[in-house]
Parts: structure tokens; C-alpha cells; sequence
């Protein structure tokens, strides 16, 4: 698996936390997408999309208090978040939910807004990464090689973790 499925791996999963509202309602969901994708094929997961509010509004509370409307936010954000990397499979770009873990410090310090002695970070619903179109981010985590300006290997793991 290259570094950008195992990012995109990475995000989705990080969308299924136990006992979060998007895992309970995807429990829901998954049917309809199950019948509007029945063949698997790429136009039925395009397609998709211009059903995601419906299958969204299956979970649907009638209340509107803080908690239901930000619960909703959330799943409905993960929602997309996994849609989009669906639709994203085998190409160069990731979707993540905002995650402090996943989102590289540069990317992280580019959306961070400074007033003054105060940094603002708000938080973006969703990030999308685009990787560079270099073979160091298509071939196999194991087959990467990068050296450093002095020409030594550089170790891609820290502590069993890709670094």
C-alpha cells in the first residue's frame, strides 16, 4: 500500500470511533448505499452523491437543540469526509476530517490565522491533501528511499510508525 491509501486508510477509520454518531447512523446508512451501489461501478458512486442528503435525513432527530445540531454537523461532515475518499480511491488527493494526528504540521500552521499574540486555529471541517505527482508517493511504503542533503538514508519508522 503507498502513503496516500495508507493516509486515506488512516482517515476513514479514524471516522468509525466507537461509539461516535457517525458509526451509529452508518450502521443505518450502509443499506441505502448498499442498494444504490449494488454493481459496484463508478457512475453508481458518483451517483451517490446526489443522495447523500437523503440517506443523511434516514438519521434524522426532530429536535434542534446545540447538542442534536452539532451531533448532526459531525456526522454529516464524516459523512462526506468518507464519500469523497471513496470517490478519491487511486488518486493522489486525501480527505480528512480535522485531526491533529493526521494532518502534517506545515499543512496545519498554513490554516492557522495569527491576530496580534494570539494564533486562531478554527478548526476546518474537512482538509483535503494533494500529494505531489512523484514516485515516492505511488510505490509501496517499503520501496520508498529518501536520502538527506548529505546523501544518508533516511529512516521512514519511528517506533513501528511511519514517520
Amino acid at each position: 500500500m503507498n502513503i496516500i491509501e495508507m493516509l486515506r486508510e488512516t482517515s476513514v477509520n479514524a471516522l468509525f470511533k466507537p461509539n461516535s454518531g457517525f458509526t451509529s447512523c452508518f450502521s443505518i446508512w450502509v443499506n441505502e448505499i448498499t442498494k444504490l451501489t449494488s454493481a459496484k461501478t463508478a457512475k453508481q458512486v458518483i451517483d451517490l452523491g446526489d443522495n447523500l442528503s437523503t440517506i443523511f435525513a434516514l438519521t434524522r432527530k426532530g429536535g434542534r437543540s446545540q447538542s442534536e445540531l452539532s451531533g448532526g454537523g459531525a456526522a454529516w461532515e464524516a459523512f462526506v469526509c468518507w464519500y469523497l475518499n471513496l470517490c478519491l480511491l487511486g488518486r493522489r488527493t486525501v480527505v480528512i476530517k480535522h485531526n491533529k494526528k493526521l494532518i502534517p504540521n506545515p499543512i496545519s500552521d498554513a490554516i492557522t490565522v495569527n491576530y496580534n499574540n494570539f494564533s486562531s486555529n478554527t478548526e476546518s471541517d474537512l482538509v483535503a491533501i494533494t500529494f505531489p505527482g512523484k514516485n515516492e508517493y505511488s510505490v509501496a511504503r517499503e520501496e520508498i528511499s529518501i536520502v538527506d542533503e548529505n546523501g544518508i538514508p533516511v529512516s521512514l519508522f519511528n517506533k513501528n510508525r511511519i514517520t
